[in-house]
């Protein structure tokens, strides 16, 4: 790690606050980092990993610090539980944070259902609170920026990975997006999954990651927390967690589920396509480990659409197995 980026962060943390106590420093996903012990560490806003070594350098020229501070202040201001910041330095990109601990719901799932069951309740009780917020600094999610996430699983997975022909996917591409926009629109995460909620103590509910936060389709969010890329929540809490979030927000089931799975198609298809985007372009393996389990939920949900079967076969099928052996071949 960089001498100079260390000594950086200590002048920094050494401002913000004097109760930052030992420190220890280490390589992460960020360019410096150190672990903080004490009530107080700083945050890599996005870090999915380790979260309780959580002090990294957030780099002012790639990252949208104001963004991340900005919405830090707008969701504490309407009780959404996200960390509050100590100190900030945007020149530097360094910003020093609340510490909501490690308790992922991707651990907390795996110890028992019970728990599982108390995440899905605090992450609904939530995401309703959520989706009543309302500011400025919150803009829209365009038909421009879904098309381009679509893009980017046409670009990498087809093009690059696969070199085959991404027309089956042209051919649905417009009624995908079409289906998040007639949808009521509201506040969204738009990361709102296993790696970005935490238990913290006395169970109650931390959100990380929230500086991507868009106005966009009222079941963008639930459709990251019941279809997440990196978890398979069984199809009856997956029933049971959608009627829950009908009868909260008062829509329809029948039309309201139709809604959300092409909205997960869609989001499932993006975060495909970012996956292999990090192993071809910045040789990232990490997720590759879950593309099968998401592939494999866009042929299932596809498959109960009649206008979509044609699709769900070709991806359930061709491309999944396509994928698949790429992969093999790219990592051994």
């Amino acid at each position: 790690m960089d001498d100079f980026c260390c000594e950086e962060i200590d002048r920094f943390t050494s401002i913000s606050t004097p109760r930052l106590a030992e420190r220890d420093s280490f390589s992460g996903n960020g360019s410096c980092a150190f672990a903080g012990r004490g009530k107080y560490a700083p945050l890599f806003p996005g870090c999915y990993s380790n979260f309780k070594l959580d002090s990294f350098g957030f780099p002012p020229r790639t990252e949208n610090n104001e963004q991340f501070v900005a919405l830090s202040e707008v969701f504490r201001n309407q009780e959404i539980p996200v960390p509050q910041i100590i100190g900030v330095d945007l020149n530097q990109g360094f910003i020093l944070v609340e510490d909501f601990g490690d308790r992922l719901f991707f651990d907390a799932y795996k110890t028992h259902p019970t728990m599982r069951d108390l995440c899905l309740k605090l992450a609904i009780d939530n995401l309703i609170r959520l989706q009543t917020v309302r500011s400025d600094h919150i803009d829209v999610y365009s038909v421009e920026r879904f098309n381009t996430e679509i893009d980017i699983f046409n670009e990498w997975a087809l093009r690059r990975l696969l070199k085959t022909s991404s027309r089956p996917l042209e051919k649905i591409q417009t009624s995908l997006v079409q289906a998040t926009q007639d949808q009521p629109q509201t506040t969204i995460h738009r990361d709102y999954h296993s790696r970005n909620l935490l238990l913290r103590p006395n169970n109650q509910l931390g959100v990380i990651d929230f500086q991507d936060a868009l106005v966009g389709p009222v079941s963008y969010d639930l459709a990251s927390l019941i279809y997440d890329c990196y978890v398979d929540l069984p199809e009856k809490i997956v029933t049971k967690t959608i009627d829950t979030f009908c009868r909260e927000n008062g829509s329809d089931d029948g039309e309201f589920t139709r809604a959300l799975e092409l909205t997960a198609i869609q989001r499932s298809l993006k975060a495909v396509g970012l996956f292999i985007r990090l192993h071809l372009d910045q040789a990232r393996n990490s997720h590759l480990i879950h593309i099968d389990r998401v592939l494999k939920r866009i042929a299932h949900l596809s498959n109960k659409h009649r206008e979509l079967k044609a699709f769900s076969s070709w991806i359930g099928n061709d491309i999944r197995s396509q994928t698949n052996l790429a992969i093999r071949k790219n990592i051994s």
